[in-house]
């Protein structure tokens, strides 16, 4: 990938601009608002005339990584900034922005966004242990996001009421030929395993941006007293368990 699109990444040096960052990594939204839907479709053997008419309609998007992928996506010059005008901000200009903000959600708002709410965060729901990705309709406060979703939220009518932080980066869409090209092969692919293979190359990549690399674990089987003393003695040694 890197020797294709020839661009150098900035490593991310600053522990707190890190951290920052991927407080803003939350996951997709999996969920189910209506419980129950049944239509009335012309189309159908059970078709009632005298009541209205209405249909279930299913979407897809394709090429959703691909297309996520070929966004302007930070590159380098990251750096703290102090102001900002959210609202005259060119989303794919050469600068780009993450703040950490706090959002009010009116109530004349939540009728309407009942079934899908904006804003997602990863909250304990009640009767759970462990946290969950939620939509709700509460404030929400040090809430970590990209400008380009800000600025939906605050299209659909969510109000912005205080602007913690605020980090700016150059953006670039450097990972645009690569997507392409690997789009194009899948194209022209003539069997299912290439289709999946070039599907694979690109959604790989978006799976790496998301890594959380504290939780590897480097495990090793060994079979030799000398070599497990040498192993034992490292200072990134942990623990051990002995297979009888």
């Amino acid at each position: 990938m890197l020797k294709l699109t020839n661009v150098k990444i900035e490593l991310l040096m600053d522990y707190d601009m890190y951290l920052f960052v991927e407080k803003g990594i939350r996951g997709g939204i999996s969920q189910c608002s209506n419980r129950y839907a049944m239509a009335n479709n012309k189309f159908l053997s059970n078709f009632e005339p005298s009541k209205p008419q209405n249909f279930l309609l299913y979407l897809d998007a394709n090429n959703l990584y691909g297309w996520a992928m070929s966004q302007p996506l930070p590159l380098n010059n990251f750096k703290w900034v102090d102001f900002l005008e959210v609202d005259h901000i060119d989303e794919n200009g050469e600068k780009g922005y993450i703040l950490e903000v706090d959002l009010e959600y009116p109530e004349s708002l939540h009728d309407y966004h009942s079934d899908l709410s904006l804003a997602p965060e990863s909250s304990v729901p009640p009767g759970c242990k462990e946290k969950r990705l939620l939509t709700t309709l509460y404030p929400k406060t040090n809430y970590v996001v990209h400008i380009r979703n800000l600025k939906q939220y605050l299209k659909l009518g969510l109000v912005l009421k205080k602007v913690h932080k605020i980090l700016e980066f150059h953006q670039e869409s450097w990972l645009q030929p690569y997507i392409k090209m690997n789009a194009q092969f899948r194209t022209e692919a003539e069997n299912e395993f290439e289709k999946n293979f070039y599907k694979l190359m690109n959604n790989a990549i978006f799976g790496k941006t998301m890594e959380n690399i504290r939780k590897r674990v480097d495990i090793r089987l060994c079979s030799n007293g000398e070599k497990a003393e040498r192993l034992i003695s490292k200072p990134n040694f942990k623990d051990r368990t002995i297979f009888c």
